[in-house]
C-alpha cells in the first residue's frame, strides 16, 4: 500500500475546509457584495464609502441640497451627523464593503421621497434604522440620516 505524503494530506484537508466554508455562504450574503442598481440604495452605498474613507466631501455630495444650503448646516452635518455616521457605519455593513448593507424595509413617502430601514448587523436585537432620501432628477440625495 502506497503512503501519501503528509503535505498532500494537509493540502486535501485544507481544500475541503475551504470548500465547506464556501458552501456555508448563503446566496443572500453573496448578493450583498454586488453593487447597488437601485438609485436610492446606490446613494446610501456612496455614503457608506465616504464614511469608510472618512471623506466628508464625498458624503456631502449625496446630501440633499436643501440640507447643506448654508455654512451652518454644513458645519452641523460634519460635526454631528457625519462624525456619528463614521463611528457607526461598520454596524450596518459586512467588513469594509459599502454595498453590503441590508434594507429591511422600504417606505415610499410620495413626492420622490423614500425611507430605507437598514439592519444593524452589529446589534441584531436593535430595530432597523431609517435613512430618508429624495429624488432630484435621476439621483437620490439624503434628507435625514439616523444611522
Amino acid at each position: 500500500m502506497r503512503q501519501v505524503p503528509v503535505i498532500q494530506r494537509l493540502a486535501v484537508v485544507a481544500l475541503l475546509a475551504l470548500a465547506a466554508l464556501a458552501l456555508n455562504v448563503t446566496s443572500d450574503e453573496r448578493a450583498l457584495a454586488a453593487p447597488r442598481t437601485d438609485p436610492a440604495e446606490a446613494a446610501v452605498a456612496t455614503a457608506f464609502r465616504a464614511a469608510l474613507g472618512n471623506d466628508f466631501q464625498a458624503y456631502l455630495a449625496v446630501v440633499h441640497p436643501d440640507e447643506k444650503a448654508n455654512p451652518q448646516q454644513v458645519g452641523q452635518l460634519e460635526k454631528y451627523t457625519f462624525a456619528r455616521f463614521v463611528r457607526q457605519a461598520s454596524w450596518y455593513i459586512a467588513g469594509k464593503d459599502p454595498d453590503s448593507f441590508q434594507v429591511e424595509r422600504r417606505e415610499e413617502l410620495g413626492g420622490g421621497k423614500v425611507k430605507l430601514y437598514l439592519k444593524d448587523v452589529a446589534h441584531p436585537s436593535r430595530a432597523a434604522v431609517p435613512i430618508t432620501l429624495e429624488k432630484r432628477g435621476a439621483a437620490f440625495f439624503i434628507l435625514s440620516n439616523s444611522l
